[in-house]
C-alpha cells in the first residue's frame, strides 16, 4: 500500500477514485453481515471528503437517509414472480419434485419426431403440456407407464418411467396424486452405435402431493403391483 501511494507515476483515477486514509475511516465491514450494510464515516481521502450513501440498519446515531422497504419493492414490483398456484397446498400435504430422465426415446422415431416438435415450441418461449399414461398391453412390462406431449391438439409418445421407478409412479397414478409435470430439458446428442446419429433425449420434473416412495432396484418386468 506505501509503494502504491508513494509512486510518482500518474495515477489516472486520482480525480474520480482518490486513496483512502484509512486513519480518518471508520468502517463498520468487520461486523457485516450480523450489523446489515456497510457504514463509512468521516471518510476523507486525497484532500476529497466522502459521504457514504448508505446506512447502517442497527444503527441509532446515523443520520443518514434511509429508504423504505415498500417503496422499494414497490418500484421492482413488477420484477418480482408470483408463487405458482399449482404449489399453493394445505401445509399437512406439502408437494414434492422428482427428477426423471426418461427412457426408450432412442429407439422409437414417432419419440424423436415428437421431441424435436417440443424442443421447437420451448425454443419459441412457449409450454408444452405432458401427462402420463399407462400401457397395459406393452409385451415387456404391462406395468409400462409412458410420458405424453400435446403437440398440434394431439398427444404423442416421447418416453418412458424408468424401471426402477415405475412401482413408485404406480402408486402416485392410483392415488391421483401428481399436480405438475414438466420439460426439465430436451437435448440433442449424438450417440456412437452401429449407425451413428444425432438422438433427442429429453428429462422432465414430476410433482406430486406427499413424499415420493423410494426408487424400487428389484422391481422386474411385469411383476404385480
Amino acid at each position: 500500500m506505501e509503494d502504491l501511494e508513494n509512486s510518482t507515476d500518474e495515477d489516472p483515477f486520482a480525480d474520480c477514485c482518490p486513496w483512502l486514509d484509512l486513519s480518518c475511516c471508520h468502517c463498520s465491514c468487520t461486523e457485516y453481515p450480523r450489523q446489515m450494510d456497510v457504514v463509512l464515516t468521516n471518510c476523507t481521502a486525497g484532500g476529497t471528503n466522502i459521504e457514504s450513501d448508505f446506512t447502517n440498519c442497527s444503527s441509532d446515531d446515523s443520520d443518514d437517509e434511509v429508504f423504505p422497504i415498500d417503496e422499494i419493492i414497490e418500484e421492482y414490483e413488477e420484477y418480482l414472480v408470483e408463487p405458482d398456484e399449482e404449489r399453493e397446498t394445505d401445509e399437512s400435504t406439502p408437494l414434492f419434485t422428482e427428477y426423471v430422465a426418461l427412457r426408450g426415446s432412442s429407439f422409437h422415431e414417432d419419440c424423436q419426431a415428437t421431441l424435436k416438435k417440443c424442443r421447437q415450441i420451448l425454443s419459441a418461449k412457449m409450454e408444452v403440456e405432458l401427462r402420463l399414461q399407462n400401457e397395459p398391453d406393452n409385451i415387456r412390462d404391462c406395468n409400462a407407464i409412458i410420458v405424453q406431449a400435446k403437440v398440434n391438439s394431439q398427444w404423442d409418445r416421447i418416453g418412458y418411467i424408468p424401471k426402477e421407478k415405475v412401482p413408485k409412479f404406480t402408486s402416485a397414478i392410483r392415488n391421483n396424486e401428481f399436480r405438475l409435470m414438466k420439460f426439465k430439458n430436451i437435448k440433442c446428442q449424438f450417440i456412437m452405435t452401429d449407425y451413428p446419429k444425432w438422438t433427442y433425449l429429453a428429462s422432465v420434473l414430476v410433482t406430486k402431493t406427499g413424499k415420493w416412495l423410494p426408487n424400487d432396484g428389484l422391481y422386474k418386468y411385469n411383476d404385480n403391483l
